[in-house]
């Protein structure tokens, strides 16, 4: 059977983008995958450590899988100098690039999006592409927005003359609610040591299916400029070294995508895009204000050239609370989980209650990614071992 991680390498998506998933290596086998379970299926013993998941399996280092033709992207490259509004030309060029390269019209494509900037150039850019190469090109299309940002995100969408029926925002209206986020849905594999998955598209996957959807995503937009919300960011002159230790969170969350859906499109991380945003100066790196509202100089001047005029939406503001009916799904999906039967002698194991580490349902809430809520996150992954 051909691995995952093999059926991605033949893909174009894969050649034309950096991939942001972690790729997991046996330290017995030597094997190499996407796929946690599959790597975990081919193990006589699994160790399980409560701080890093189990011993057995390692994460490669994601050069690795570099195209070869992009190798140079790994080491210190040379910055030339431009104007900010020539580099963001250039970089709104890569995008569009990226999309007339990869897109498929015969495909649905679910685009996440906030009232950002990273997703606002990219529904911009799609937009005009909509325009250049007609409605058939892009096909059946969907942008999704979540909780607060709604408002703004209509706006832009109007802006940008979508047809309403192509966006939407997730449980419109129900922001304050409990369970406004699908937590912890027991059928998706996280595929990885980490939290359960956070969902605000499950109504589409049921209504689409998964394996027939392409991702769109504007991930890493920010977390390779000066991005505001963030003082600990870095940034040196090895730009690749930076991404990664800037994206780190996303990472973790991203590990379960290659999994999951039919495609992935990453624009941010295309090769030709990182190519020219490695580039640039570190003096760019820098805030400007943009209608009286704070934003990196790269991505503001990226914005101006749409004559968006929208404000942005600054700032993160998520409710993760669940109900007690969703606590009591968690801990049934824990408790009978073969995770926990075949590691139930394991105190750190047979202690956990994940159903309590989730926001807003108790007064001892844990970190949302707890070691407990890692562990039911690993339990999604364990369903799918098939054990020697």
């Amino acid at each position: 059977m051909v691995s995952v991680l093999e059926g991605w390498r033949g893909r174009r998506s894969w050649k034309l983008t950096l991939p942001l998933c972690p790729i997991y290596k046996s330290r017995t086998t030597g094997q190499r995958d996407i796929s946690l379970s599959s790597l975990c299926s081919k193990e006589r013993k699994l160790t399980l450590n409560p701080d890093t998941g189990f011993e057995e399996i390692a994460i490669a280092t994601p050069k690795d899988e570099i195209n070869p033709k992009y190798i140079h992207l790994i080491n210190q490259t040379e910055k030339i100098r431009d104007t900010p509004e020539n580099y963001a030309k250039k970089l709104v060029e890569k995008v569009e690039d990226y999309f007339a390269q990869l897109w498929n019209s015969n495909r649905f494509h679910l685009v996440i999006c906030s009232a950002g900037m990273d997703s606002r150039v990219i529904s911009w850019v799609l937009a005009n592409l909509r325009e250049k190469m007609g409605k058939d090109w892009v096909g059946d299309i969907h942008f999704r927005c979540h909780g607060y940002e709604g408002p703004t995100f209509k706006e832009i969408m109007r802006k940008q003359r979508w047809k309403s029926q192509q966006y939407s925002v997730y449980k419109e209206g129900k922001e304050e609610q409990t369970d406004y986020y699908n937590i912890g849905d027991f059928n998706v594999d996280t595929n990885a040591f980490n939290g359960p998955t956070v969902d605000f598209f499950d109504d589409i996957v049921e209504r689409v299916g998964e394996k027939d959807i392409a991702l769109v995503s504007g991930v890493c937009g920010g977390e390779i400029f000066c991005y505001p919300l963030y003082s600990h960011r870095r940034f040196t002159e090895n730009r690749f070294q930076d991404l990664f230790h800037n994206a780190q969170e996303i990472q973790n969350r991203f590990c379960k995508e290659y999994n999951r859906w039919g495609d992935i499109l990453v624009p941010y991380l295309g090769y030709e895009y990182l190519d020219t945003a490695f580039r640039i100066p570190r003096e760019y790196f820098r805030w400007i204000d943009l209608n009286g509202q704070k934003i990196d100089l790269m991505r503001g001047t990226m914005v101006k050239l749409f004559n968006d005029g929208v404000p942005f939406f600054m700032g993160h503001r998520y409710n993760m609370r669940i109900s007690r009916a969703r606590a009591r799904y968690l801990k049934e999906k824990y408790l009978n989980s073969k995770f926990y039967r075949d590691f139930r002698h394991l105190d750190f194991v047979r202690e956990a209650t994940p159903w309590t580490d989730c926001r807003g349902i108790s007064e001892t809430d844990k970190e949302p990614n707890s070691t407990d809520l890692k562990l039911y996150g690993y339990a999604t992954m364990y369903e799918n071992v098939k054990r020697i």
